[in-house]
């Protein structure tokens, strides 16, 4: 479904398949030239698709690429984006490198280019960043949440949905684990590992604040099993990555409560033992034995 979604607005630059000019000078004449040729495509090798610059198209999807081209605004919107290399790469490929940045200031981008690009964007975004929460990439989302996203209101709504739905699909896995009676760790860690969760304290607060508080709060109970099965330091690792993430200032404290709570165990049983199991003075005794034993041996 989500790659349906995905490929509904596929970003394709004339600069892929027109003459090497700039996109601003091509013709009329210049577009029907390259859609007669790639419609012959079809005729000559008797496929139902072809491939343009990486995109699979049907006759259908061509026929639709030069109507909008042919639009009276939309070659300059394409050499505006091609002016922009950065932007062009994300929307073409729905990716973008740590540290990028797109050129474009949305203070002075033309009226109408806003509402002509926010499809194309919102379709890339949602390919993008949902590849980037399956492959834990931190780094590449933050650097897209760090550039203008040039979308729409509504657009922008749309846009969050693919990371939505994944997100979801990780909150009712997490919520699996705790019914698990042996608890596997790369399961427990696709859900509550450090880069995950990074990740998901990135996301902007005002659309997933209540989702980051629920998520924070199955972590503890996790967290606790964990703990409580022996497995202490995992409990432990899993509660701190947890406290990246709630927004309610209440959750905050629960989590902190309980973070508290079980690093004192944890000093009780091992950082700070009595004198009686400390290795100092066992050692202690033990020598004045030996001392003892030599002595009454002498004596």
């Amino acid at each position: 479904m989500l790659a349906k979604l995905f490929n509904t607005m596929r970003y394709i630059s004339p600069a892929s398949f027109l003459p090497s000019a700039a996109i601003e000078s091509v013709t009329v004449r210049d577009l029907k030239l390259a859609q007669q040729k790639m419609l012959a495509e079809f005729e000559l090798t008797g496929s139902t698709t072809i491939d343009l610059a990486g995109h699979v198209l049907t006759r259908n999807d061509v026929v639709t690429l030069f109507d909008r081209l042919l639009h009276k605004d939309d070659l300059s919107y394409h050499a505006l984006v091609a002016s922009d290399e950065v932007l062009r790469h994300f929307l073409e490929h729905g990716d973008i490198a740590r540290g990028e940045r797109f050129i474009l200031e949305t203070s002075k981008l033309p009226p109408g280019f806003m509402e002509w690009l926010s499809p194309y964007f919102c379709a890339a975004f949602r390919a993008a960043t949902v590849r980037m929460f399956r492959q834990e990439r931190g780094r590449a989302f933050e650097t897209l949440m760090a550039n203008p996203l040039l979308m729409d209101k509504n657009a922008t709504s749309e846009a969050w949905l693919g990371v939505e739905y994944y997100v979801d699909g990780l909150y009712h896995d997490l919520k699996a684990l705790l019914t698990v009676k042996v608890l596997e760790k790369d399961a427990v860690y696709r859900c509550c590992g450090y880069d995950i969760i990074w990740l998901l304290s990135c996301l902007p607060v005002e659309r997933f604040r209540a989702f980051l508080d629920r998520y924070a709060f199955e972590i503890l109970r996790l967290s606790v099993v964990l703990f409580n099965r022996g497995n202490r330091e995992a409990g432990i690792e899993l509660l701190a990555n947890a406290k990246m993430l709630p927004v309610k200032e209440d959750r905050k404290i629960q989590l902190e409560a309980k973070y508290k709570e079980l690093i004192g165990l944890v000093r009780i049983r091992y950082i700070e033992p009595t004198w009686l199991y400390s290795p100092v003075p066992v050692f202690l005794v033990g020598v004045a034995l030996t001392l003892l034993v030599l002595m009454l041996s002498g004596a």
